[in-house]
């Protein structure tokens, strides 16, 4: 202004009555052509709409998951054709690859599973011990397999409970911080297509740093240190001065 105050810092204008534009809105369109803000209007009072559509859209995702496997394509054979022909490349694995002892155990063959264990033990160039299995062990085992699961005992004694609860609740941190920086993304400075470029080429060594992580540093130390360095820089961010431009 004349007086050099500039408005909305040294001027209050929330106080202010505005007049609602008469005469329609003139958008820029030197990145996009056509967005559904232009086409709709979608600015001032109708301004929250435009993340509803966001919200709709990820609805829609979770309502279509149940229909979309049936409706989404018509010519289903050449799909179902392409999904399932590679399939064919693994039978051979039947003969070269053996059981798995685990598996093999759960199913009470414990006599196949001694025999696979040995076999790999003697390929690796390792002793196995006489007794691989104890007999009471498998009994218990036994008696376990038959002994019915329900959703219930994921809450029924308090050890299982808190380990519940700290899965279901780092699953939900973890999505929700990736999902809310992924979809942020368009409100980045800069370049919007630059931007998405960057958010998904970091991905590839964000893959390599985790698979590191999980092979070498235990599950609580890698889990607790990735989600305090992520929360750390996010409310670093808060530190950054609003009027700040990183323009050269």
């Amino acid at each position: 202004s004349a007086l050099g105050e500039e408005p909305g810092r040294d001027v209050d204008l929330s106080q202010l009555e505005q007049e609602k534009c008469l005469d329609g809105w003139e958008y820029s369109r030197e990145l996009y052509l056509s967005t559904i803000v232009t086409e709709w209007n979608l600015v001032c009072d109708d301004d929250w709409k435009t993340p509803l559509t966001t919200s709709l859209f990820f609805v829609g995702v979770l309502l279509g998951s149940f229909i979309s496997g049936q409706l989404s394509d018509r010519d289903w054979r050449m799909l179902l054709l392409a999904l399932t022909v590679p399939g064919v490349f693994c039978i051979p694995l039947w003969w070269l690859i053996p059981e798995s002892p685990r598996w093999l155990i759960s199913q009470g063959r414990f006599k196949e599973a001694e025999a696979i264990i040995r076999k790999a033990a003697k390929t690796n160039g390792i002793v196995a011990p006489a007794m691989l299995f104890d007999s009471r062990e498998m009994q218990d085992l036994k008696l376990q397999q038959q002994q019915k699961a329900y959703i219930l005992d994921l809450f029924r004694t308090q050890n299982i409970a808190v380990i519940t609860v700290m899965s279901l609740f780092l699953w939900m941190l973890t999505s929700v911080g990736y999902f809310g920086l992924s979809l942020n993304t368009p409100n980045l400075h800069g370049n919007p297509y630059v931007n998405c470029f960057l958010s998904a080429v970091i991905e590839v060594p964000a893959y390599v740093i985790a698979w590191l992580l999980l092979r070498t540093v235990p599950r609580r130390y890698s889990i607790a240190g990735t989600l305090f360095l992520g929360g750390g820089v996010v409310l670093f961010i808060q530190l950054v001065p609003t009027g700040m431009s990183f323009n050269s």
